[in-house]
């Protein structure tokens, strides 16, 4: 009975060493995957924060200028010579501060209605490959928008062909969002061009630019 009871006693005790080694592996194995997978998940995680703020940012700027479509005009002036060349590109402070305040105010509106938004990653994608690309269970994160929108005013000339140049007005948006998943958290910054007005410039582009206070680099 003794020896019988020793070599229950002893089997068991082989039993727990094995699931106590398992343990241990299965343990190393999720630390290692999880240093590796981490800055994927994050870089993913990074992209989708990205995309979803631009299609907010997006979709609010386009509200505001279908409701009040805006031209060139309504923005800056090309101040000609007699003989149609221009001198000097005089920029409108007020209406240009007016419709970026309004922009401003727009996106932030919408980042609140659209507060945790959520995005997912099949695991397979965050392995690589093609055969597990869009495959397995989705990791799911919320997007939050953090901090407040910030806008600028720029312009930027381009060449359009031959003697030709084109200045554009632009809205620089910056938005931080934050994306967190359970074991997960990182931030994003989203940042957006958006093309407010027009115009193409024909000869050379004037070295002279009046009443450039509000603020365009």
């Amino acid at each position: 009975m003794r020896k019988a009871g020793y070599r229950g006693g002893r089997r068991r005790l082989k039993l727990s060493v094995r699931i106590f080694i398992f343990l241990i592996m299965v343990l190393t194995a999720s630390i290692v995957v999880e240093i590796k997978l981490r800055p994927v998940i994050q870089l993913f995680a990074g992209r989708q924060a990205q995309a979803a703020a631009v299609r907010v940012i997006d979709e609010a700027v386009m509200e505001v200028l279908a409701a009040e479509p805006v031209t060139y005009q309504d923005l800056a002036v090309l101040r000609e010579d007699g003989e149609g060349r221009v001198l000097a590109i005089e920029t409108k402070t007020i209406e240009m501060n007016l419709l970026r305040t309004k922009l401003t105010r727009a996106i932030d509106k919408r980042l609140l209605l659209r507060q945790e938004q959520e995005a997912s990653i099949p695991l397979g994608t965050l392995f690589g490959g093609n055969f597990l690309s869009g495959r397995g269970p989705e990791l799911t994160f919320k997007l939050i928008p953090v901090g407040y929108v910030k806008t600028e005013l720029r312009q930027q000339f381009l060449s359009a062909g031959i003697n030709q140049t084109v200045h554009q007005i632009l809205l620089h948006i910056t938005v931080d969002v934050a994306v967190v998943s359970p074991g997960y958290s990182t931030s994003s910054v989203a940042e957006v061009d958006f093309p407010l007005a027009e115009t193409v410039i024909v000869g050379a582009v004037p070295g002279l630019f009046a009443e450039m206070q509000s603020g365009l680099k």
